[in-house]
């Protein structure tokens, strides 16, 4: 069946011009323009849909997000980034809140070593969390915490527990229940209905490993995409993954290149910078040594792959020229590449950015949700530089945003942040670097 929306303002981010119509077929666009010139032979039980004065514009693009990882997250807790109890609890609170499933259970991953050797974490808070019998697992999944409910449940005798804290949990994995097939497909569902929402078409999922093999083997034979998902996987799992997956979508998914991790995220204060953070007192570190990421890449370039880049201080960056500096610039250019991230780059590696023929891809909403943090780490005048976005469009480096959607108010959010530069609180976080509503749907886009 064809569709025919017209009345409205129709933006292609191509041109200026705005066409008059455009024809769907099946959901395949068929015609963009003016309506006297579209040849096209409707029949009357095609659809002829009024805008009514509305906004037609192209769907998003998310230039780097974790599918499968949000797919998860309706089904067990993920802790990699929260610092504190506090920011435990309500993650757990609120995935009660949203759990529709009788008799689940709370499994959580990734409970930072800082918080198991705090102490904070008792059998009392453990108690008093949920209701539902729950296992907190450590990010090297040996150790864990148990409520009380979770302990009975499992059969763990009580000196093999010390205030919840199980030091060896790996006997007791297999008791503990797991998702079922019907609950993984209702996960999905939701989640691509999270990201429709937003009007994101094509997410990625930007750091694939062993794990997840088989829940994307599952989804792709199952034919359970609905959404467009390009992965990249690590260079550790790439062959693996390349066996069952190839560069050309095969139901809705396909791979995108190789990803490479070079530091962690600023406000987990696991970037690496070349100026010091002043509260932990060190300058970062690196992910990898810069031989190994050399080796990586010039793997990438031999075999025609992609690299996605994540980087977020500006001495990753400076560790990704180093590694790559007595590479040919013929050979380099061979393959698109694109940094991720990229919070902490400074004004001089924008230049050679430029000459690298590198994409950015920049978090958009991290310095609206961190900025404080930010200045307290390395003081204002250097965090009011995070995201140069604008500096980044002047030099006509192809620029990309992205943030992690739960609702259209993200993406309200991120329009709002990166055109006028304002926190939460109203003051102003670096000015200089906002850009029009124009350039931030080119950007999405």
């Amino acid at each position: 069946m064809k569709k025919v929306y017209y009345n409205g303002t129709i933006l292609t981010m191509e041109s200026r011009h705005c066409p008059e119509c455009v024809v769907t077929e099946d959901d395949t666009i068929i015609y963009v323009g003016d309506k006297k010139h579209c040849t096209i032979t409707m029949s009357a039980t095609d659809q002829y849909i009024d805008l009514q004065g509305k906004t037609l514009l192209p769907s998003f693009m998310e230039a780097n997000g974790y599918f499968l990882a949000n797919v998860m997250e309706k089904l067990e807790l993920n802790f990699y980034s929260c610092r504190s109890i506090t920011e435990m609890e309500q993650k757990i609170q609120e995935f009660c809140q949203h759990t529709s499933y009788q008799n689940f259970w709370v499994i959580g991953k990734n409970v930072s070593p800082e918080l198991i050797q705090s102490g904070t974490i008792t059998q009392e808070w453990l108690n008093s969390v949920t209701d539902h019998a729950m296992v907190l697992l450590s990010i090297d999944g040996k150790s864990a915490y148990c409520n009380k409910l979770a302990l009975h449940t499992l059969h763990i005798p009580d000196n093999h527990s010390q205030n919840g804290y199980i030091a060896n949990i790996e006997p007791y994995l297999d008791k503990i229940p797991t998702y079922s097939i019907e609950e993984l497909d209702d996960a999905i569902e939701k989640t691509t209905q999270e990201y429709f929402a937003c009007g994101i078409t094509t997410v990625q999922d930007g750091f694939l490993v062993e794990n997840v093999l088989p829940l994307y083997t599952y989804v792709i034979e199952k034919d359970k995409l609905k959404l467009n998902v390009i992965g990249y996987p690590d260079f550790d799992n790439f062959v693996e993954f390349g066996d069952y997956f190839g560069n050309e979508y095969h139901h809705h998914f396909r791979l995108g290149g190789m990803s490479i991790l070079l530091d962690g995220k600023v406000e987990n204060q696991q970037a690496h910078t070349r100026c010091r953070n002043k509260i932990d007192d060190t300058y970062g570190y690196p992910n990898q040594s810069t031989k190994t990421i050399t080796d990586q890449i010039e793997w990438s370039i031999q075999n025609g792959q992609p690299l996605l880049l994540h980087a977020y201080g500006d001495a990753s960056i400076d560790q990704y020229f180093r590694a790559t500096q007595f590479l040919s610039k013929q050979s380099l250019f061979s393959i698109p590449t694109t940094i991720v991230g990229a919070t902490m780059i400074d004004m001089d590696q924008l230049q050679k950015l430029k000459r690298y023929h590198t994409h950015l891809a920049f978090d958009g909403l991290a310095p609206y949700q961190h900025g404080l943090s930010y200045q307290a780490m390395y003081g204002k005048q250097r965090a009011v530089m995070a995201n140069p976005i604008h500096a980044s469009l002047s030099k006509k480096i192809p620029t990309s945003l992205y943030t992690k959607c739960s609702s259209f108010r993200d993406i309200q959010t991120l329009f709002s942040f990166c055109a006028t530069r304002k926190l939460p609180n109203g003051m102003s976080f670096g000015r200089k670097e906002k850009i029009s509503c124009k350039k931030i749907l080119q950007c999405l886009t």
